[in-house]
């Protein structure tokens, strides 16, 4: 039988976290406003760095209304003040003012996620959970990856302001049509199929609220499952900025690539993570079905996976032929794509009901490295040579690995709250 409507509302998800991809990192286009503002470096580490700084600090505030709203009026609302920033972006040459509006474009994107993992809590039970987050995880990179293959051709045919623009619509037309077709709980949808009842998880098809004990921030800062899921966040988060910041500059002045061939290569290491992020997630799912085990399917396949990745892209300085750098770049972007979806499935499975807040906590961290790495990247390379590049890639290196050492130490089943009363169903 047909999961109709389940399907939709992962659709819906994934598109959503598309658009927020394709409108928060400047990347590709980041030497052309450079240019066009007559902005330093330093002035572009500080724009950088505002998006995710106010994208970082509010995701807790911002899960957390979107859970009393509901995430039907929630993300909308979000999604569509986020787009109308992005929007109002170029209108502007003063380096304070373009601050400002990429601190509004965190502030409309920073409900997103929470929101998401909350829908996907109501939806999909724990043995399914990873192929979930996995589309997710790989629709982040689907939104990067466009964003990267058109910023040239755009930029080559539109002014700015007309290319800030059109990276705004898609997110204000996501935004009416998920309000009109939406609910908050999958029992107000009509046309859900027997099936789909059957396999929503046990605390929604007993109770609307669920399974955990009440909300306390001495459990969220007491758990040691939630530090460690915080601190491979961090390094992963930090680790990813400098893909979708600096990575195009790293090609253009050390392989000798210009603005048009470093998107595209570097929308073959979004590529990378898209793929990687889909077969983390079912491998993850397939692992835990067979097995019957989180560790060897979350905290396995992530630790493993992270392992990798480091290892790649330390391996890719020492080489000079631009396509192999490229290749061992996206190898490693490909293996931080399979750990990715264990860290939000991981996520949802320790937090009860209190999906949206717990995921913004965590979220919260990572946002916290990606705005501190793209503050501090800049002054390991500014004004140097090429081999000042060699401390870049080792930093960037070390903090996959640095990742992959705190998943060792996660246990998956260890839950937040007590007085759960919604035992985990592994093999639903």
């Amino acid at each position: 039988m047909r999961l109709f409507v389940r399907t939709l509302v992962l659709f819906w998800l994934c598109s959503l976290v598309a658009v927020a991809y394709s409108q928060r990192n400047l990347g590709v286009a980041e030497t052309t406003v450079q240019k066009a503002n007559c902005f330093t470096i330093e002035e572009m580490a500080w724009i950088q760095s505002s998006f995710f700084w106010s994208y970082a600090l509010l995701q807790v505030p911002a899960g957390w209304l979107g859970y009393r709203w509901g995430p039907r009026f929630g993300l909308s609302l979000f999604c569509l003040a986020g787009s109308l920033a992005i929007a109002l972006t170029s209108l502007t040459h003063s380096v304070w003012l373009w601050c400002l509006a990429r601190l509004l474009l965190g502030i409309g994107q920073a409900a997103a996620l929470p929101c998401v993992a909350e829908v996907l809590s109501q939806w999909y039970s724990p043995a399914r959970r990873g192929s979930a987050t996995g589309a997710i995880a790989a629709s982040m990179q689907v939104g990067a990856m466009i964003a990267a293959y058109a910023t040239g051709p755009l930029l080559a045919n539109f002014s700015l302001t007309e290319y800030f623009w059109i990276l705004a619509v898609p997110g204000i037309l996501w935004s009416i049509g998920f309000y009109s077709w939406f609910r908050n709980h999958p029992a107000e949808f009509s046309s859900l199929t027997s099936r789909e009842r059957e396999e929503l998880p046990a605390r929604i098809n007993s109770s609307q609220s669920g399974g955990a004990g009440e909300f306390s921030w001495f459990f969220v800062a007491t758990s040691p499952v939630l530090w460690l899921v915080c601190g491979q966040q961090c390094c992963r988060a930090a680790g990813y900025v400098f893909f979708g910041t600096w990575f195009p500059r790293f090609l253009q002045e050390t392989r000798g690539l210009n603005v048009t061939k470093s998107g595209t290569a570097t929308a073959c290491m979004y590529i990378g993570v898209l793929l990687g992020s889909l077969f983390g997630g079912a491998i993850s799912d397939l692992i835990l079905r067979r097995s019957g085990s989180l560790r060897w399917a979350r905290q396995g396949v992530a630790a493993i996976s992270l392992t990798l990745c480091g290892t790649c892209i330390a391996g890719s300085y020492f080489v000079d032929r631009p396509d192999i750098a490229i290749f061992l770049m996206s190898l490693g972007a490909f293996c931080s794509g399979v750990g990715a979806p264990a860290a939000y499935t991981v996520t949802i499975d320790i937090s009860g009901k209190h999906v949206a807040t717990v995921f913004g906590v965590m979220n919260t961290v990572g946002n916290l490295g990606a705005a501190a790495f793209a503050q501090f990247l800049p002054k390991l390379f500014s004004g140097a040579t090429q081999g000042k590049w060699d401390l870049v890639i080792a930093v960037f290196s070390s903090l996959y690995i640095t990742a992959a050492v705190c998943w060792i130490f996660v246990d998956p089943s260890r839950h937040i709250f007590p007085e759960r009363d919604d035992k985990p169903e592994l093999l639903r």
